[in-house]
């Protein structure tokens, strides 16, 4: 059994960073304590840090990969420390926590195969470390995920950082990036309409801004209308989501959207359901 899914959004700007994680969980007999979980958390007085991918693993020989418990045990860790590594140390241990629990799940399985499902997605897990780093805004991303070697055992990869290479999801001081449940936030994104949605919503105020940003201008972006440019786009993945394929449940639950501007702490604040998704277009002003 896998648990997974998860919409992450994030805008950095001149004047910081804004973030939004839905707090859904899909799979096979998810449990009560999963149906809705938040994925985002404070790591300290300046930043945050975000997961989207496998929250559990479960199997009958193995017990579980509790990769979700693990992530906020290292976010409590941070947020009530005197003192937190920098963006870049953080999304390098965050990640490999993860890869270290998941490495446990795989050993006590007693196979050298990847579960079936890693073999269809390869993709596991990703981790955002986000706040302003010297005043400027960043989003560093770190990748778990699964291959082969040459002698088709099962090997677990981290994306961890150098100081030159990091994530393609990663922002650093101007940008609009989306990770998980994605496909309706790339066709906002895209240079031309798609025709699963309206072209007026393609063409809205959300839209253009965010083909702005992704072209590294800023120039009138705040902190606000970032915030209101995710709104849109997590409203319009509700409204398109059926006609592009995501799955039922897929995105949902509460919204959590993260503010961390300079000199003050981050601000979190939880949507109810009936309060973002009905926040399709047009949406910023």
């Amino acid at each position: 059994m896998a648990l997974h899914g998860t919409l992450i959004g994030i805008v950095v700007t001149s004047a910081g960073v804004v973030i939004g994680a839905d707090s859904a969980v899909t799979g096979n007999n998810v449990p009560l304590d999963m149906q809705t979980v938040p994925k985002l958390c404070r790591t300290g007085v300046a930043s945050i840090a975000t997961i989207q991918g496998r929250y559990r693993m479960q199997s009958t020989l193995a017990g579980a990969a509790y990769l979700y418990e693990r992530f906020k045990a290292r976010c409590h860790e941070w947020e009530t420390a005197e003192k937190t590594p920098v963006l870049a140390e953080q999304a390098d241990l965050l990640i490999e926590d993860l890869r270290e629990e998941l490495a446990g799940f795989l050993d006590r399985n007693g196979t050298a195969q990847c579960p079936a499902d890693m073999n269809n997605d390869p993709h596991l897990v990703y981790v955002t470390a986000a706040g302003l780093d010297g005043g400027t805004g960043k989003a560093i991303v770190t990748e778990l995920r699964t291959s082969l070697d040459e002698r088709g055992q099962c090997v677990l990869e981290t994306s961890r950082l150098t100081t030159a290479v990091v994530s393609r999801q990663s922002v650093t001081g101007c940008g609009v990036k989306f990770h998980g449940e994605d496909l309706v936030a790339s066709a906002l994104l895209g240079e031309q309409p798609d025709s699963r949605m309206d072209a007026s919503d393609w063409n809205g105020p959300a839209g253009r801004l965010a083909r702005q940003a992704s072209s590294q201008n800023c120039s009138g972006i705040t902190l606000e209308r970032g915030r209101e440019l995710l709104l849109t786009f997590f409203g319009d993945t509700m409204k398109y989501g059926r006609a592009f394929g995501i799955a039922a449940g897929a995105v949902g639950g509460d919204l959590q959207i993260a503010t961390i501007a300079s000199g003050k702490e981050p601000h979190i604040e939880t949507l109810k359901p009936e309060a973002w998704t009905m926040s399709a277009s047009p949406g910023v002003r």
